[in-house]
């Protein structure tokens, strides 16, 4: 009886409402301005900005420390979040959650090795990354609210307020 109990509430109980974009954009450029601060001091040591300034591409190994210590730090600070309730910092503040296509927690380690890597990795490259960042950002306004990385790792976004 227990089992068809628990079927029972499921069946009555709403599939979860996608995140909207808005609040996912918001979730987003949190979760960037947490990351500033911490590669900051690297663009200042380095002398980034004055490079840019001249239109002189910083070197690759600055470029490579900007985004090791960005990376590191955006996992450090968002590890916890994303294993116990798949959130970073702003999609926290934001009231959203990524989830499996059945709205299922699936941990940090998934969340971190197919949304978020795959996606940075092809971000770097010449010419193709723009592109594709581009393209990742713009399938969020498919009918699936989508963005290439949530179809790489087979996730959704969700909102967690009720109305």
């Amino acid at each position: 009886m227990n089992e068809e109990a628990a079927q029972a509430n499921t069946a009555s109980t709403p599939p979860p409402k996608l995140a909207g974009r808005l609040l996912r954009l918001v979730a987003v450029i949190i979760d960037g301005l947490i990351g500033i601060a911490f590669v900051l001091p690297i663009y200042w040591y380095f002398h980034v900005w004055e490079d840019v300034k001249a239109g002189v591409q910083p070197p690759l190994r600055v470029k490579a420390l900007i985004w090791i210590v960005g990376f590191a730090t955006f996992v450090a600070i968002n590890y916890r979040l994303l294993e116990k309730r798949g959130q970073t910092i702003g999609k926290c503040c934001m009231s959203v959650a990524i989830v499996d296509l059945d709205g299922a927690n699936i941990g940090a380690a998934r969340i971190i090795t197919y949304r978020f890597v795959p996606a940075a990795v092809v971000s770097l490259a010449p010419i193709i990354g723009p592109l594709f960042s581009l393209a990742d950002i713009l399938a969020i306004f498919g009918e699936q609210r989508r963005c290439i990385h949530d179809r790489i790792a087979g996730t959704k976004v969700i909102d967690l307020a009720r109305d």
